[in-house]
């Protein structure tokens, strides 16, 4: 190419890279005739180059490799590029040919740029891409991405195992055609709120491409490029087995293993949608509480196998005489609940009569025939009646059934105003509770929870106790409750807080090592953020660690208020105290929020645990509930062991930890002094013993 060198040399020093003008001499060598102002800054040249060669100006090695580049543009009359890495930053040259009128190469102009900030991008990139590579091809979740119209773009290996679909295959297909039809609409929303910006989860199910119903839980991200949502990015895991696992689990938490009927935690939920279903039909309710009497007497005569062959007599007959639409359960050891619409008082009377019935003839068992009686409670939430909670409900229907028990059994009442002694009872506690505070009446007592299988005492859960002047002991399930709905119940928690901090770091001082204490907590102490303040004000005056302390709560008080307990307990295991659930599989939504709460340790209901040893569905809820635990590296403590035959089977299960009155009853402080702390710590605790 021509061109005007004196107007190349003026732009020249214009720029910002560096610019030399070589000539091309007779004996093959270069010779500098022109270097820029920004060469000059940059590689410290002056005009004193001008007129010499290559070799003059650089040393031999840089001169060989500069001439031999230089020599290429000649031979090949085309430009020549080359980057020089050998300093601490990163130069790429260009070198242009001139040609003269013959179109032979006279000159060759060189423009030398730093180009390392862009090396480094361009690095950076590179590992990013390699990266991303790795996470997308190797991950264990399937990864895809999605058009903003919902088509598939991508997809990485375990996506394609999961859908059984290659990303060839799926190119014209959108996420929105692999679900089920019933989740179709859910997901058009899901990718929406991520295309507006949003991170979304949620659990869909798919069909994969042998037909195969999957459980998937998703992840959708918005993809951004250049500063504009261009699609969505998902992320999938496939939950099949541990929805399923779940499921069963919860169902079989709601259900009486001997019966198959609902247990009280369901019958509750039960209730509570049918009283919504009468209000809005304006149709009457009957709730009917049925207790055999004498039950306990006839189980201990002729054994519990015949006995619970007994119950469950009773319940298929139940089930037999009452309509479909009657939500029937069992909700104790013998004791039936029904809930029943009604319109007329003659429906109400004629279904009573059915109850009745059930006891009208024998039940026979392995050709001996019992006679058995039940007390019947029967109260009614009746048309245009102001909405009342479910529990009074519940508690007045067995007010009924109690009244009809005194009444001599085998009979039956309806509840009225004059059974409604337990207000008075709790105005009665409230006050004498607000004295017995004052007065420190209250006690802790302390029981042991033992390593499964040696024995070994692992922790100790605190009790509060209560002893009247003239009432004698008041139960915790009685003055609790009242402390609860009057307030009293942060000055009782202040109280345990405080006896439980001081009598561990007695305990220490003593020489026990290892040793956590666990406290029971109360929804209202875990409403707001009081609570991680006090907890961790006494663990700084007692000088305790806060592994050293296990707060235990139960199931059902969070499912109250989830969302403000779930806060609250995320503050105390942040603080590091531990946290435990208890009375499991008790509450309202036992597994499908139990991978959100951030527990340690779940300590399995008595009620899982009392038929353990001769009914196979009690073992298997068990055997789901340690198997779970265990996937979920949680400990499980089995509560309310009371024999040494289900210790045995709780052994066998893999249960971690243990406790109850097989071991020993709850027992001052002192007793605990005087037994174990004298001892050898290292000593297991023996079977048998008692404090």
């Amino acid at each position: 190419m021509n061109m005007n060198l004196m107007n190349y040399k003026t732009f020249a020093n214009t720029i910002n890279d560096a610019v030399f003008v070589m000539s091309v001499m007779e004996n093959g060598k270069f010779r500098y005739e022109f270097i820029n102002q920004e060469s000059k800054r940059r590689f410290s040249f002056s005009d004193d180059m001008l007129g010499k060669t290559i070799d003059d100006v650089v040393d031999e090695t840089a001169a060989l490799y500069l001439n031999s580049a230089y020599h290429d543009v000649c031979s090949t009359s085309e430009t020549v590029v080359f980057t020089d890495t050998s300093k601490d930053f990163v130069d790429e040259t260009k070198l242009s040919p001139v040609f003269d009128e013959q179109g032979k190469v006279r000159m060759i102009i060189a423009i030398t740029r730093d180009i390392t900030e862009l090396e480094e991008q361009r690095q950076a990139l590179s590992q990013s891409n390699q990266r991303y590579h790795s996470l997308f091809e190797y991950n264990k979740a399937g990864i895809f991405e999605l058009d903003r119209f919902g088509y598939f773009t991508t997809l990485n290996p375990a996506g394609e195992r999961l859908l059984g679909r290659s990303i060839a295959e799926l190119k014209d297909e959108t996420f929105q055609s692999m679900v089920s039809t019933e989740d179709v609409p859910m997901v058009r929303q899901m990718l929406q709120v991520a295309l507006d910006g949003s991170t979304v989860d949620y659990k869909v199910t798919v069909l994969d491409a042998k037909g195969v119903r999957k459980i998937l839980d998703i992840t959708h991200l918005p993809m951004i490029v250049d500063h504009e949502i261009v699609g969505v990015y998902g992320i999938s895991k496939d939950i099949t087995t541990e929805q399923k696992q779940m499921e069963t689990i919860e169902y079989l938490s709601n259900r009486d293993p001997l019966t198959a009927l609902p247990n009280r935690s369901d019958m509750k939920n039960r209730l509570m949608q049918c009283c919504t279903k009468a209000k809005s039909m304006n149709h009457s309710l009957a709730v009917i509480v049925i207790d055999v009497d004498d039950f306990k007497l006839i189980n201990d005569a002729i054994g519990h196998d015949k006995g619970d062959t007994l119950i469950r007599e009773i319940a298929r007959r139940l089930v037999r005489i009452l309509p479909q639409e009657f939500e029937t359960g069992r909700v104790g050891g013998d004791e039936f609940m029904i809930i029943a619409p009604w319109e007329q008082e003659e429906e109400l009377a004629i279904l009573l009569e059915k109850c009745k019935s059930v006891f009208s003839s024998p039940y026979v068992i392995d050709g001996q025939s019992f006679y058995l009686n039940a007390s019947i409670g029967v109260t009614e939430y009746a048309k245009g009646v102001v909405a009342v909670c479910v529990e009074d409900i519940t508690k007045q229907a067995e007010m009924a059934m109690y009244a009809s028990k005194r009444s001599g059994k085998g009979q039956l009442s309806f509840y009225d105003e004059s059974m409604n002694d337990l207000s008075r009872r709790k105005l009665f506690l409230e006050q004498e509770l607000r004295r017995a505070l004052q007065n420190h009446e209250l006690q802790v007592h302390y029981q042991p929870i033992l390593e499964a299988g040696t024995n070994r005492v692992k922790s100790f859960e605190a009790l509060v106790r209560w002893y009247h002047k003239s009432e004698g002991w008041i139960g915790p399930d009685e003055f609790i409750p009242v402390a609860e709905t009057t307030g009293l119940i942060h000055q009782v928690g202040s109280f345990v807080l405080n006896e439980c901090f001081a009598t561990l770091a007695s305990w220490k001082d003593g020489g026990a090592e290892a040793i956590r204490m666990s406290i029971n907590i109360s929804v209202k102490q875990l409403q707001g953020n009081a609570l991680p303040h006090l907890i961790k004000d006494r663990l700084a005056y007692y000088r305790l660690l806060p592994q050293e302390i296990e707060l235990e709560v139960t199931e059902s008080v969070i499912m109250e208020n989830f969302e403000k307990v779930c806060f609250t307990l995320d503050l105390l295991r942040d603080l590091g105290v531990y946290l435990s659930i208890d009375d499991f599989g008790t509450g309202y939504s036992s597994m499908s929020t139990l991978n959100r709460l951030p527990f340690h340790t779940i300590k399995i209901d008595r009620s899982f645990i009392a038929d353990v040893f001769y009914d196979k569905k009690s073992r298997a809820i068990l055997r789901s509930m340690i198997q779970l635990s265990n996937e979920m590296n949680l400990t499980t403590i089995a509560e309310g062991v009371e024999s040494e035959e289900q210790y045995r089977i709780l052994k066998e299960e893999g249960v971690h930890e243990v406790q109850g009155y097989y071991f020993t009853k709850p027992v001052p402080a002192n007793e605990i002094e005087a037994v174990w702390l004298t001892g050898n710590l290292s000593e297991p605790l023996r079977l048998h013993h008692r404090f």
